[in-house]
């Protein structure tokens, strides 16, 4: 599927194959054409940009927002609705993590190791977390935020540690996580 811009199609052959970032495409995509595939020019005049080029170049997947702040403008300027605002910036965070995981592995800290908290959480840990991947988004997105701390609150057995250990154990990169966890299978 193309999108039009100046009346060409956008050509996606450079688009990821899969992944957080062609989802992050693709939603542009939709919400583009969903509300009648304004031109470049447009779009570019709606972010305050001088020339269109540049969004053309992340509409083409050739280049990438310069930060969080240029990813919300260009959903807004396609059209889109608070939901759909939502939900791009928790796909253009996990993307972003992602690249910037890809060009930045780091290896935790001797600590971490000897301390035998990881084993706790790795008890606590589900081998295979089903269906959270919107909560683990909505995680990593906080995590890019000045926001102190969050608070996660459900009913007993809603799965709460599961998805806070999975997380602490996998957190986002360059992400330090400290974490507490008030659970009665950890008391002596």
């Amino acid at each position: 599927m193309a999108i039009s811009g100046r009346g060409q199609p956008v050509d996606q052959s450079r688009w990821p194959a899969q992944g957080p970032w062609r989802n992050w495409l693709n939603l542009c995509v939709r919400i583009h054409r969903e509300n009648g595939l304004p031109s470049l020019r447009t779009l570019a005049g709606r972010m305050q940009l001088s020339s269109p080029s540049r969004i053309g170049e992340i509409l083409r997947g050739i280049g990438w927002p310069a930060d969080d702040i240029q990813a919300e403008r260009l959903l807004s300027a396609l059209g889109a609705t608070d939901a759909e605002l939502k939900r791009g910036r928790q796909l253009f965070v996990k993307a972003r993590v992602e690249r910037d995981g890809a060009a930045v592995r780091r290896q935790r800290p001797d600590w971490w190791h000897r301390s035998g908290y990881s084993e706790q959480l790795a008890d606590l840990a589900p081998i295979e977390l089903l269906d959270r991947d919107e909560e683990l988004d909505e995680l990593a997105a906080w995590c890019a935020v000045d926001e102190a701390y969050v608070w996660w609150q459900a009913p007993a057995r809603a799965g709460k540690s599961a998805l806070m250990s999975r997380f602490v154990l996998n957190p986002p990169p360059d992400v330090w996580v400290v974490s507490f966890f008030v659970t009665a299978r950890l008391a002596s």
